[in-house]
């Protein structure tokens, strides 16, 4: 698109940027790109530093959202230099570009969260820079998104009673503003639920009602509700309800063929892969998994690299077992395989299991560092356990 000659160009910018929001509404992350790019070019000359401002911003929210997040970086870092530069951000003193400041602080931290260069105290300094400049400004309300991010950072570190309290707190800020800037009130609410479906908190029924919450709001996105779908799906395999699992998944896989870009992607196959395995179908969690790794190459980050390989190494494992005459899910520990089981399969599938294992190891260790806490290596301990067990089961001489 192209402004017409009779547009004034600031009317142009303004439409194009309306453009953008409806793209990204509805997942159209790369026609949101496009647009963006063009916004920003008619602004350039204008000599509008509030216009630059938003229409760079846009930009940088396409790009992370297209898992570009190198590209979108330094415009966050530019719009951080704005607000803590009193001269330089001397025009930007407007609730509206204050808000489009605060952002810059949140995605920032949103994108380099992913990049193990930047290390999880290093994030955590500049959220501090964030609620410290919000306090400046006189809106200390519009820190949720920046302690959203913070319980975020804590869950990664394990150090999950303070991210409760962080994630709480935020959402609580969210409901009573959810017109604050930065994270929407189904993000707060998701990553709520992603923490209490975490094991070591075990609350899977109040996760798998947060998720239902943002499903049932129309004005939730297409993203939140795709991740929302993955939340659901995920707490209803631990609740044991493997029907209302199935259900969402497929809800989950039919939403994410209307994304555009690689950023959702291996949410949905790593979820839909979880159901097949919980119900014991290895041809369906293979291809899943397959897909996930993928998209996964796509998007080129430890953590997406690291979450395909060891979701490979269960689907592995869940066709040793079944090769072994074992249940598909770890119900008893035999003390030996039955008659019917096939050793020389099962022995090839742990031995793939364990390449995939070796793989993984060093993504987790590059994770772990950055976050400063051991929660990727933990992540694969339980595979471990599993792959040296079974090639246990396996070495013992069969029955007569």
């Amino acid at each position: 698109m192209t402004a017409a000659p009779d547009v004034p160009p600031h009317a142009a910018v303004q439409r194009l940027l309306r453009l953008v929001w409806d793209a990204k509404r509805e997942g159209q992350f790369i026609t949101m790109g496009h647009l963006a790019d063009q916004a920003v070019a008619l602004a350039a000359p204008l000599g509008d530093l509030p216009l630059l401002v938003k229409t760079r911003f846009w930009l940088a929210d396409a790009w992370r959202l297209q898992t570009r997040y190198r590209e979108a970086l330094p415009i966050y870092i530019w719009m951080i230099g704005l607000a803590t530069d009193p001269q330089a951000g001397r025009p930007l003193t407007d609730r509206v570009s204050q808000w489009y400041l605060a952002r810059g602080f949140m995605d920032f931290v949103s994108a380099g969260r992913t990049l193990p260069e930047l290390s999880t105290a290093a994030l955590l300094a500049v959220i501090a820079d964030g609620l410290a400049w919000m306090e400046q400004i006189g809106h200390p309300e519009w820190t949720a998104g920046l302690r959203m991010w913070r319980g975020e950072l804590f869950k990664w570190q394990e150090r999950l009673v303070v991210a409760r309290q962080e994630l709480e707190t935020a959402l609580a800020l969210l409901r009573r503003h959810p017109e604050l800037p930065g994270p929407t009130l189904a993000d707060c609410q998701l990553c709520l639920a992603e923490l209490l479906s975490q094991h070591a908190v075990g609350a899977y029924a109040a996760a798998a009602a947060l998720a239902e919450e943002v499903l049932a709001d129309p004005a939730s996105s297409t993203g939140g509700r795709l991740r929302a779908y993955a939340v659901l799906a995920d707490a209803c395999v631990d609740l044991g309800d493997l029907d209302r699992a199935e259900q969402a998944s497929q809800d989950l896989r039919a939403l994410g063929q209307r994304m555009e870009g690689p950023r959702m992607q291996p949410t949905v196959y790593a979820t839909v892969g979880r159901v097949a395995r919980a119900r014991g179908r290895a041809d369906e969690a293979r291809a899943a998994a397959v897909t996930q790794w993928r998209w996964a190459r796509r998007i080129d980050t430890p953590g997406a690299l690291y979450g395909t390989l060891r979701n490979a190494m269960l689907v592995r494992l869940l066709q040793a077992r079944l090769a072994a005459g074992l249940p598909a899910t770890e119900t008893d520990r035999p003390a030996g395989l039955p008659a019917t089981a096939n050793r020389a399969a099962a022995g090839r599938y742990l031995a793939s299991a364990g390449r995939f294992l070796a793989r993984a190891r060093p993504l987790a260790a590059r994770l772990d560092q950055s976050a400063g806490a051991a929660t990727y290596g933990k992540g694969l301990a339980h595979g471990a356990r599993e792959v040296a067990r079974l090639e246990a089961l396996l070495a013992a001489p069969q029955a007569p």
